[in-house]
């Protein structure tokens, strides 16, 4: 890459391999991050399964900037990407108050044109114990962000509507730099706080295999240059990627 955003997408559904519907989502997220001056380094196609949206997640979160994942938010059975976004930091799936009040509001506007309409909002209230939600103005299930990886609804109409919550993080005319680290994470919390005031860059650190990935972003080259040389000195980052 030549230290612009890079990133992923993801998008779920086994209809998407079976070829019963067309893959409009991965192609108009393409448009728009390009357009954005995003590299978009790779997209695949997963099926409705927890343990493959995981490994998918994993790998992606730790090769590029960000990840977008698309599908897989609805209420049925099939509907399993955030129990998979989940596994893939290991965290579990709870209640979160902000996003069953969101479903509750949604549902409440359904119900009042459709008094038997009938939804479990406990269920639907269920999204990774880390993160923050992203507001879904066409549909009931909000999008959720954790760490660099941003998961948005399957319908297009409600794709298009959490990304653009989203749209000003995905910014091609900030550089971004890789560092990595083998040391815990609560090691290195004072180095992320340090480089990050220090040079006033966005730090993130995000699990891999083996060790941690750091990147370093700004849209100032040389006061990423700076920040970089830094943490490339320091005892607690490896030598080599």
């Amino acid at each position: 890459m030549d230290g612009r955003m890079n990133a992923a997408i993801l998008t779920v559904g086994d209809e998407l391999l079976a070829g019963d519907v067309e893959n409009t989502n991965a192609t108009w997220l393409a448009s728009r991050l390009a357009d954005r001056g995003v590299v978009v380094g790779e997209i695949r196609v997963v099926p409705d399964d927890a343990a493959l949206i995981a490994t998918a997640v994993r790998e992606f979160t730790d090769r590029f900037d960000a990840t977008i994942v698309t599908g897989g938010l609805g209420s049925t059975p099939d509907d399993v990407t955030l129990e998979g976004v989940a596994r893939a930091f290991d965290v579990s799936l709870e209640r979160d108050d902000e996003v069953r009040s969101a479903v509750e509001a949604t549902v409440s506007d359904i119900r009042d044109e459709y008094p038997q309409f009938e939804f479990d909002l406990e269920e639907a209230a269920r999204y990774p114990s880390e993160g923050r939600i992203v507001p879904n103005e066409e549909g009931i299930a909000p999008g959720w962000v954790i760490a660099n990886v941003y998961i948005v609804p399957g319908l297009p109409a409600e794709m298009k509507a959490t990304f653009g919550a989203i749209v000003d993080e995905f910014d091609g005319e900030r550089r971004t730099e890789t560092v990595y680290s083998s040391e815990p994470e609560s090691h290195l919390n004072e180095l992320l706080e340090t480089v990050r005031d220090r040079f006033d860059v966005t730090v993130g650190c995000y699990p891999g295999a083996d060790r941690k990935r750091i990147t370093l972003s700004s849209d100032d080259a040389d006061r990423l240059e700076q920040a970089t040389d830094w943490m490339t000195s320091r005892s607690e980052i490896d030598a080599t990627e």
